[in-house]
């Protein structure tokens, strides 16, 4: 299999003292970020472990499967293909076919959006008062338009699960592709194996989130880049993101994520053809990304559904919460509502640092505030009980009770974010031992993965933390264990 030209420059590599600082030190952030997440992990997984007994022994089987899966694809790599495709479409389809979760918060509204956009009224986007969710979190609209286009076809709740369904089980098919270009094959998917099962990255099926369809593009727009030859290619790459950041605005933090791997390879290799091929690559890219964003606004805004556009109207909302030190981790609360309600937008800025320089003073460990950002950001247990929102006699899979579901899911995936983490940092600092980091230096999927991981841990840092949106990074967590532990493969 041929390497992508993305990122790469067939000059060998031979920096200098101060290119040499630069070779290392993505690498030794991610082992110190690494470092953090497994120590939290591990401090979690001792204070919450009451399952801990039986959630280490369904890790034991789900590693030795992931462990015999990729003995299987060895011999017979198509069947474990499809095996790994099954377990993941299994998993999901068991989750949001046995509990009729209703949809709740922001979901919730999108999804009687929805259904209003079914009988033809357009009234929820014709709001102008910042007390309307739609005025305020305009950017939600594509993706509530999304919703309406399944239900316009198959009115039913469960069309929409079973479309996400879909976009998880392709999402896993994604972690295996990228994982399985730039690395040892059989080993990608066996930790795609254990994404797949992972419950982190299954219960979103029953919340009607937009992170589902959102992380899929996201996958397919970054794989698509990887795998580009022609320009089309990194045009169509572009469309993707774009996408991406309608059905979710997170969109920027791709695009961030690019922008800094091309500074770091040229930076590396400061040769002129790899700056002209790059700087052409990213306006591609980054011309299709602002072409499907704004052009999906003007066209809304054309046609009178979205009269507002699909913009963030208030967004320092958003880093009200995520700074307000007075909180425990950045957590949502409403302490800064006053602030969006405000309507000139010089006003509300100066709300905003004021309000932050208040609770800045309130705060005796600003130090402590962000690390327990870091921590719930990355460790903690995910909001399993939404789940069992709106069932009113919980019959869970696998014979379990609502009351252990909940316990063993979350303990479940304590220890296989600990090993994740663990591993990871294993890997990476054996790789800084051996000097074995120049060849991951020019391996753009590396890059790209670890890029992604730092922009969206800086973003955290300042912005509302949700233990939930952690789910779109978890995909590039894996495809590093897997990048960052093995060799390349041979050619196909």
């Amino acid at each position: 299999m041929k390497p992508s030209p993305f990122l790469q420059d067939d000059r060998s590599l031979k920096p200098d003292k101060w290119q040499t600082v630069v070779l290392y030190l993505p690498f030794a952030l991610m082992a110190c970020l690494y470092t953090g997440f497994a120590l939290y992990q591990l401090q979690n997984l001792i204070y919450n472990g009451q399952q801990i007994g039986l959630a280490v022994a369904a890790l034991a089987v789900l590693l030795a499967a992931g462990y015999g899966l990729v003995r299987l694809y060895a011999r017979r790599p198509r069947v474990a293909v499809v095996l790994l495709l099954l377990v993941a479409a299994g998993l999901r389809l068991c989750f949001a076919l046995s509990l009729p979760t209703a949809p709740m918060s922001d979901f919730q509204a999108f999804y009687q959006a929805a259904e209003e956009m079914c009988t033809g009224s357009l009234a929820w986007t014709h709001v102008y008062t910042s007390d309307d969710y739609f005025y305020r979190w305009a950017y939600q609209i594509p993706f509530t338009l999304y919703e309406a286009g399944i239900l316009s076809i198959c009115p039913s709740i469960v069309a929409v699960k079973l479309a996400d369904v879909l976009w998880m089980t392709l999402s896993v098919f994604l972690v295996y592709r990228i994982a399985s270009r730039f690395t040892a094959s059989p080993w990608a998917i066996g930790f795609a194996f254990v994404y797949a099962v992972d419950p982190s990255a299954i219960y979103l099926v029953n919340m009607m989130s937009n992170q589902p369809v959102s992380t899929f593009l996201l996958l397919w727009g970054l794989y698509t880049l990887l795998s580009s030859k022609r320009w089309y290619g990194f045009a169509l790459a572009g469309a993707l993101l774009g996408l991406h950041q309608l059905m979710r605005p997170e969109g920027i933090i791709a695009l961030l994520a690019i922008g800094a791997c091309c500074v770091y390879r040229i930076i590396l290799s400061p040769h002129r053809a790899l700056l002209l091929r790059t700087a052409g690559q990213l306006a591609l890219v980054v011309g299709c990304y602002l072409l499907v964003t704004m052009g999906t606004e003007q066209l809304l805004i054309a046609t009178d559904v979205a009269p507002n556009g699909i913009g963030n109207l208030r967004p320092e909302h958003r880093f009200a919460i995520g700074l307000n030190f007075a909180s425990h981790h950045g957590e949502y609360n409403n302490d800064s509502a006053y602030i969006y309600r405000i309507d000139d937008a010089g006003q509300r800025k100066q709300a905003l640092r004021q309000f932050i320089a208040q609770r800045y003073q309130q705060c005796d460990k600003p130090l402590s505030f962000f690390l327990r950002k870091i921590s719930c950001y990355w460790t903690d247990a995910s909001p399993y009980f939404w789940l069992l929102n709106g069932v009113d006699q919980p019959n869970p899979p696998f014979g379990l009770t609502a009351e252990t579901l909940y316990p063993v899911l979350s303990t479940l995936e304590l220890c296989l974010r600990a090993f994740l983490y663990g591993f990871s940092w294993i890997a990476l600092i054996l790789r800084l031992v051996r000097r074995q980091i120049r060849p991951l230096a020019q391996n753009p999927a590396a890059l790209l993965c670890m890029a992604i991981l730092g922009c969206a841990f800086c973003a955290f840092l300042i912005l509302e933390v949700q233990p939930k949106y952690r789910y779109y990074v978890l995909p590039f967590l894996y495809c590093l264990a897997a990048l960052l532990a093995f060799k390349k493969p041979q050619a196909d």
